[in-house]
């Protein structure tokens, strides 16, 4: 990336109103470092002055103070000691504001993105089946607490809007008697070319990274109370994953086939209930068999779904996916492969260019659909918190080294650096939406990114930033 000068003028766009939190519970501000004012001489959290400084690599401090720069874009400066890096001390100017990025939780190398474990790299595209067609795009709803703004260009009439009170999560609502029989419900995803691979670097693959591996979740309730007795095996959702090769045109889709699995539900005792890293209660998902499968659908039966009358009446739904097939490799020509994603940047007529999601009732049993998503392994892990401790850890880690740099450094009031942003992960893609705004509400809001800024309107009811630039 080029190092440029640039003003960044903050946006004054009022926070969308938010109902009750349903996903990453903050952090504790204390724990992460943070102090509840920026009087603390490390914080410039609420400081809204107009940014003028470096994109990247800077300048000497020199240049810099003649200049007037009062802001840094750069990677984390202490990611091995509170001295600091070199780098950092020449380039420094007084009372300098840093959007940085944080060690062992984003980072910045364009090509090799897909070989750092980072949670900023955490892959997912996900669809909510209660956002209703507007002419060519989905009303979005100021009070959806969960950040949904992917569609279906298919949406069976007969399903319904709900929004029940316990949780005032939006909910796509299918009964038994709008039905008669299976009937493709949900088809044709928004944003079908959303998800894309990074080439492996220095011959590392880092599939949970990738979309190499993919995981189906789909978030479900039960609406019916009646009685499973001798119908617990009965089918009440089939799902299927279609797939099209990239063609000679860039807006056309090329040959079509549907996805094999190869992890589908357990069908039985696979509900489990999740603890994030912290501890804290995450919900309950159902577990995929060990048994290895090459099937083009998986069926969701009632013994699947909580009851009506449990404590925790939603669970996610899961089935596995693996996209690393090329041919003329006798070890990825396995009989449940598929073919690659293309890069964003490539037109390989061998491998997907577009995904989707298409979901039959069956007719068997009351339901309604919270989201249906296409994760990453890594975007698994993040979403259910398996990262928060890490998260946690790492940002108080960088918090504790500025304090000591500014002690031990720069003793001087006015004239210490301050974090501003964390810096997430660079130039997102919507695939990257979903887990960055998992990180940002983890983190007060207080993540950033530099990016082109697609689907205003849609990004700013995702992703929670206080600011585009």
């Amino acid at each position: 990336m080029k190092t440029i000068l640039y003003v960044v003028a903050l946006c004054a766009t009022a926070l969308l109103v938010r109902a009750q939190d349903v996903e990453a519970p903050q952090l504790n501000l204390n724990d992460l470092g943070f102090t509840g004012s920026d009087s603390d001489s490390v914080l410039a959290l609420t400081d809204n002055r107009p940014l003028w400084g470096w994109n990247w690599p800077s300048a000497d401090g020199d240049v810099s103070r003649t200049m007037g720069m009062n802001f840094h874009h750069r990677e984390d400066p202490f990611v091995s000691l509170s001295t600091g890096t070199f780098e950092f001390g020449y380039t420094r100017v007084p009372g300098q504001r840093l959007a940085s990025t944080i060690r062992e939780v984003s980072g910045i190398d364009e090509e090799g993105r897909n070989h750092f474990t980072l949670p900023s790299e955490a892959i997912s595209m996900e669809w909510q089946p209660w956002l209703v067609m507007a002419g060519d795009t989905f009303t979005l709803r100021p009070d959806d607490s969960t950040g949904g703004v992917w569609g279906f260009g298919l949406r069976h009439s007969s399903g319904s809007v709900v929004q029940p009170t316990d949780d005032n999560r939006y909910r796509y609502r299918l009964e038994t008697s709008g039905f008669s029989g299976s009937t493709l419900v949900l088809s044709d995803v928004e944003r079908k070319d959303a998800l894309s691979r990074w080439p492996k670097r220095k011959n590392v693959e880092n599939m949970e990274y990738n979309t190499d591996t993919l995981w189906l979740a789909i978030n479900l309730r039960r609406n019916d109370a009646s009685s499973d007795v001798g119908h617990e095996d009965d089918v009440v959702l089939r799902v299927r994953v279609p797939y099209w090769l990239a063609s000679n045109c860039w807006d056309l889709m090329g040959d079509s086939a549907l996805a094999r699995f190869l992890r589908i539900p357990r069908t039985a005792n696979g509900r489990e209930s999740v603890t994030s890293s912290l501890g804290q209660a995450r919900g309950d998902r159902w577990q995929v068999d060990n048994a290895q499968t090459t099937t083009t659908e998986i069926a969701i039966t009632r013994r699947m779904l909580p009851q009506t009358t449990d404590t925790e009446r939603d669970i996610t739904i899961y089935a596995g996916l693996v996209f690393n097939y090329i041919g003329n490799n006798d070890l990825q020509n396995k009989p449940h492969n598929n073919p690659y994603f293309n890069t964003h940047t490539s037109e390989n007529l061998t491998r997907i260019r577009h995904i989707g999601v298409d979901v039959y009732f069956e007719d068997n049993r009351g339901v309604d659909i919270a989201y249906v998503r296409l994760e990453s392994s890594e975007a698994r892990r993040v979403f259910w918190g398996g990262r928060d401790m890490e998260i946690r850890d790492n940002v108080a880690t960088f918090m504790t080294r500025l304090r000591n740099y500014n002690l031990n450094q720069v003793n001087v009031p006015g004239e210490q650096p301050r974090l501003w942003r964390i810096y997430g992960r660079d130039e997102i893609r919507p695939m990257h939406w979903k887990g960055f705004r998992y990180m940002n509400r983890l983190l007060h809001d207080y993540v950033t990114t530099e990016w082109e800024v697609s689907e205003y309107n849609k990004s700013r009811h995702c992703l929670r930033l206080r600011e585009y630039w």
